[in-house]
């Protein structure tokens, strides 16, 4: 059985892009009915940054999450139901060291490596979620947190450059590129650049 993609590719193309980023070497993946969408665009530029760019903040960005987990006051928020021998703060604070190791080789680009360790994809939403609840700025793990209100909020935390443009935005640093077609379709795209192209 052939294993689901986390980032998955879209069905259909909204027509946005039949005038923007259009490139041969274009990347979309779609996020459909999902309260996450914005955490899982963020974290994954965020680790593009840390460890797939060459960039003056990368260092600086892998010290501060491990810094949030290295402190005894920051605790995973699980759910209720979750199997406590895997989904505990201990478990998921090595998980994070662990797949910082793994990304810091070199071997895997991030999206191969969260199709990899899909448990990572959990962790990393996990992660920012737990931070966003200790912090006031949401309620609870799975609500649909505006979007503005969680670039707002999570952009300037960690020093991420953004542009916001009424449904689109841009990572500046990783040129990460987000339409919202609506609330609960979210695109995100970019260019994969390779030696080729």
């Amino acid at each position: 059985m052939e294993r689901q993609e986390v980032f998955r590719d879209p069905q259909r193309l909204p027509d946005f892009f039949e005038q923007n980023l259009v490139d041969p070497a274009r990347v979309v993946k779609v996020f459909t009915d999902d309260p996450q969408a914005h955490i899982k665009v963020f974290y994954y530029q965020y680790l593009k940054l840390c460890f797939e760019i060459n960039n003056e903040k990368s260092e600086e960005l892998v010290h501060k999450i491990e810094e949030l987990i290295n402190n005894p006051t920051f605790q995973f928020i699980f759910y209720q139901e979750d199997d406590p021998n895997i989904f505990n703060d201990t478990q998921a604070k090595a998980f994070i060291s662990e797949f910082f190791g793994e990304l810091s080789s070199g071997e895997y680009t991030i999206l191969e490596a969260i199709n990899k360790y899909p448990i990572m994809d959990i962790i990393m939403v996990h992660f920012f979620r737990t931070l966003m609840i200790l912090m006031d700025k949401t309620e609870s793990l799975d609500n649909f947190v505006p979007r503005d209100d969680l670039l707002g909020f999570l952009c300037p935390f960690f020093g991420i450059d953004v542009e916001v443009h009424d449904n689109c935005v841009k990572y500046v640093d990783t040129d990460v590129f987000v339409f919202d077609e609506s609330e609960r379709s979210v695109y995100m795209a970019y260019i994969n650049v390779t030696e080729e192209n």
